[in-house]
């Protein structure tokens, strides 16, 4: 890098002087979590463009411009070591990197030049806003790294989700890849935790006995439901249950208002009947009741189901399952 001393560029150099002081306030109280390390990430070859551009008249401030962008640089590493470890990827973006290069060869990947560690840090941060990102050490060495995707971008793939899994050379062919798969798929799982008890949070719900499935408009008539679907037909199993237990549904695909909503529940015969007003409601994730609702925010169906009532599907003692879908 060259500095070059004709000109004055007295303003960029206080934007440098302050943006460094500012990156050191922050690591100082503590703010350089993820989104803060983005930004710096993110700023830091801003601030060298505007360091090699500066033209300066005193040796002295050559000097203070120097500084400044030596500390930038170690205020940068800081705020990547505090990204990763924020993101629980303690090896470092050399070592994955390292990982990744390899694959630009290959038709694995469509890039053509490894990205710099500031746009590679940035790709992590964004994957982990939604989804897993996994590192697969050995002997304490990164060996490969998975994570998982938006399929893509428009709302009907929002329950989708593409894995990528990328392994070193040496570790290729070895079955590394098999811990890390099999690592990612159970998180997504439990990521997609779509029902659970909210009057008794500590007991978990069996997602192996939960199901969310499509009820076309034909079936849903067929089946004795009256109107227009409005979501999934959500199906649970609880064990250990009380006389009366509270199942709460997340879903995020609703939208207008929650008066117009009907609650429909099959019942042993296979046939649905419209649930009474007072046995369920739509609230927010706090559990208040919502009147108008937003496509994508996210909301809970609350039903209240009684072991043996007529929409309890399980014939065990302590034991309800029920099946429910919203209609309009």
């Amino acid at each position: 890098m060259t500095v070059r001393r004709t000109g004055t560029g007295n303003a960029e150099t206080e934007q440098t002087a302050l943006l460094g002081l500012l990156a050191i306030l922050a690591i100082l109280t503590g703010l350089a979590g993820k989104r803060v390390a983005v930004v710096l990430l993110r700023l830091r070859g801003r601030i060298e463009r505007i360091a090699v551009t500066l033209r300066l008249r005193v040796i002295g401030v050559v000097g203070v411009a120097v500084a400044l962008l030596a500390l930038w640089g170690l205020l940068c590493r800081l705020a990547e070591r505090e990204l990763l470890r924020g993101l629980g990827i303690v090896a470092g973006l050399a070592a994955l990197l390292a990982i990744y290069a390899p694959y630009l060869s290959t038709t694995v990947t469509f890039e053509y030049v490894v990205p710099s560690r500031e746009e590679f840090a940035r790709r992590i941060a964004d994957v982990q806003a939604r989804f897993p990102y996994l590192v697969l050490e050995e002997d304490g060495q990164p060996i490969g790294y998975a994570y998982a995707h938006l399929l893509a971008e428009r709302i009907a793939y929002q329950w989708s989700a593409e894995l990528s899994i990328y392994l070193s050379p040496a570790a290729a062919g070895k079955g590394a890849g098999r811990p890390l798969y099999l690592a990612l798929m159970e998180l997504l799982r439990l990521q997609d935790r779509f029902v659970y008890l909210p009057e008794l949070p500590y007991r978990k719900v069996d997602l192996d006995k939960a199901a969310r499935n499509v009820l076309t408009q034909e079936q849903f008539e067929q089946d004795g439901g009256d109107g227009t679907v409005a979501s999934w037909r959500n199906t649970v199993t609880v064990e250990n249950v009380h006389p009366n237990t509270t199942v709460s549904f997340r879903m995020n695909n609703l939208s207008g208002s929650a008066a117009d909503l009907k609650l429909y529940a099959y019942g042993a015969d296979g046939k649905m009947a419209e649930v009474s007003k007072e046995l369920w409601s739509i609230t927010d994730e706090a559990g208040s009741a919502v009147d108008t609702l937003s496509d994508g925010t996210l909301y809970e169906l609350r039903v209240s189901v009684a072991d043996g009532g007529a929409f309890d599907l399980s014939e065990a003692e302590k034991e309800i399952k029920i099946s429910v879908v919203l209609a309009k």
